[in-house]
């Protein structure tokens, strides 16, 4: 079996290799132009727009054609992993527990794993991480920071008065409090996502894809993102 920083650069490699040349304008082309320095972007704005857009999924599922939702968030070693899919109408729910990094996963309540992905969006700052984490030596997801919260993101839909299918897979890390989230600029800054930087396997918003570029399976399980289902999904939205 791979290690982790082994198993993360194979693919970064696939995924690179089979890459798209167009870019789309990020937020971080947008994020403090009169700046000459690359620094690490904030991601607190985006974060809350990703919030209004799960939300408006949640409350106005017939305004979608199609929507997936996955997040799983990292806390203490251990991850909370939820899932929500639009299918004929009806937003379905899955969640799920168990060690970061691990394969064996637990059945939890919604409300368990929904409050553990609202207190994360309920924190202050936030980071993204780069590609360049996939080829870190460090276990990123792994490290078990007990200052900060890191979160995995991915999402897709389309909506009923669109043709356009948006998706966005991120992986973000978040603080209650700016004097930790400085420490982990000193700690961790190389790691991540600076302004006017290039997406890659973890990216923002897109609207025309590569296929190819956005189906990772492997990479999928390890960052808690489960396509195979266990047990029976709840329908959530009346």
């Amino acid at each position: 079996m791979l290690s982790w920083p082994r198993f993360m650069q194979s693919v970064l490699r696939r995924a690179h290799g089979s890459a798209s040349t167009a870019r789309a304008p990020t937020f971080r082309d947008n994020h403090k132009r009169h700046q000459t320095t690359k620094r690490p972007v904030n991601y607190s704005e985006y974060v809350l727009e990703l919030r209004k857009v799960i939300t408006e999924i949640r409350e106005n599922p017939s305004g979608f054609d199609s929507a997936t939702v996955k997040i799983a968030v990292h806390r203490n070693g251990y991850a909370f992993r939820l899932q929500e899919e639009l299918r004929e109408g009806c937003l379905m729910r899955e969640c799920s527990s168990g060690p970061s990094g691990g394969t064996s996963m637990t059945p939890i309540s919604d409300s368990t794993a929904v409050l553990e992905v609202e207190n994360f969006f309920d924190l202050k700052h936030f980071y993204a991480y780069s590609d360049r984490m996939l080829s870190a030596d460090e276990d990123v997801i792994g490290i078990h920071h007990w200052d900060a919260t890191v979160a995995a993101v991915r999402i897709a839909y389309l909506r009923s008065d669109s043709k356009s299918i948006m998706r966005q897979r991120m992986v973000f890390i978040g603080f209650a409090d700016e004097i930790h989230s400085e420490f982990a600029l000193i700690a961790e800054g190389h790691l991540f996502f600076r302004e006017h930087e290039e997406d890659g396997v973890l990216h923002e918003w897109r609207c025309r894809f590569d296929d190819k570029t956005d189906q990772f399976p492997s990479f999928d399980v390890a960052f808690g993102w489960r396509d195979e289902r266990k047990g029976e999904a709840q329908c959530v939205s009346s």
